[in-house]
């Protein structure tokens, strides 16, 4: 608890008696701290109202921040509200990718590039065989994409498939009510889409960049018209794919049997992997949305891992301090999933790259 009068000392004197109080219980009782009484002594009020709150002090804490959290959290937090609602309208935003011409070093360096000069590093595109490569390079169109961009809405026709470069596209599907469970995630080792969009030209998910992409996208039918002719790079879709559909089971089993602090774990691991910075940039909204659970369940998780000095949270991102107890702290579906890639890109290329 925090000694009041030592604040007292520290206050303007034209502060009103409301103001003062407002603040003293703001230091000395976080909201984190009421979030967890909240979901750890969690209970129904009386039904004669609030009379059983005088014989039981844990009770009564739970009940009051049940009825009184929407209030307390915008008057103590109106900032992270205002971030809550830009965040919100950020991951629905539904703007085209920009195109952009930009020359890489690839011309310089022997690697290949697009057609525009433009630098490939995707692993699907730098592996299939030079022959099926003339054949999809003149298709290519280099973008740049905002964080939190959504790419393709569920259910939607798939106007283009990605390779990315750089960054993630998080695979996301979303039931009637809205809620959303990210199951699957596309890096420069993959592409966005899924043979099965390509094929049928829909697709059930929605994609979403996070952080902000960059990379290669060519139009769904082009590719169609494309993959009869190169039986290498159907292979390597194929391969993909099958590993995403690995990856979506074991993320089923993870969220009916595993804590929210052990996905969130698992889930913050996994991004640093793809990402390759201690940094992520990620608010609990967006956290959340990729978990399937609310906002509230992930500030406390995070509180949990942040008490444990694995990680270090502010506004809008995530530091991972300490990366090998974090590992301890995740569920088994992290090294599960990681196997499952490993094991994906291990095998054998049965259409090796011709001589250049």
């Amino acid at each position: 608890m925090v000694d009041k009068s030592a604040i007292a000392s520290s206050l303007p004197s034209s502060w009103s008696r409301r103001t003062r109080r407002g603040y003293y219980d703001r230091k000395a009782y976080p909201t984190a701290t009421l979030l967890e009484r909240c979901v750890r002594h969690r209970t129904e009020p009386h039904s004669t109202g609030f009379g059983s709150l005088r014989t039981n002090p844990i009770r009564s804490a739970s009940v009051l921040c049940q009825v009184f959290f929407p209030t307390i959290c915008s008057f103590w937090s109106s900032g992270n509200c205002y971030v809550h609602r830009q965040s919100s309208h950020q991951t629905k935003m539904t703007n085209k990718p920009n195109l952009t011409n930009r020359r890489a070093s690839g011309e310089q360096d022997g690697g290949r590039t697009d057609a525009s000069g433009a630098r490939i590093e995707n692993r699907i595109l730098l592996r299939i065989p030079d022959e099926e490569y003339t054949l999809i390079r003149p298709r290519l169109e280099f973008v740049q994409i905002r964080a939190y961009q959504n790419l393709h809405e569920p259910g939607e026709r798939l106007e283009y498939a990605y390779f990315p470069n750089r960054g993630m596209v998080s695979i996301v599907i979303e039931i009637s009510d809205g809620r959303t469970l990210e199951v699957g995630v596309v890096t420069k080792k993959g592409f966005a889409g899924g043979l099965s969009g390509v094929d049928q030209g829909t697709y059930p998910y929605r994609l979403i960049c996070q952080p902000p992409v960059d990379g290669f996208r060519i139009k769904a039918e082009a590719l169609q018209k494309i993959l009869p002719s190169a039986p290498g790079l159907r292979s390597r879709l194929s391969r993909y794919a099958n590993f995403q559909c690995l990856r979506v089971s074991q993320i089923a089993a993870c969220n009916r049997f595993h804590e929210i602090e052990q996905r969130l774990a698992r889930w913050l691991l996994m991004s640093q992997d793809r990402i390759g910075s201690a940094l992520l940039p990620f608010t609990h909204e967006f956290l959340a949305s990729m978990l399937g659970t609310g906002r509230a369940s992930v500030s406390i998780a995070a509180g949990i891992l942040q008490k444990a000095g694995f990680i270090q949270y502010k506004r809008g991102a995530v530091r991972v301090l300490n990366r090998k107890n974090l590992e301890n702290a995740a569920c088994e579906c992290y090294q599960t999933i990681k196997q499952f890639e490993t094991e994906s890109e291990r095998t054998r290329d049965v259409f090796p790259r011709t001589a250049a």
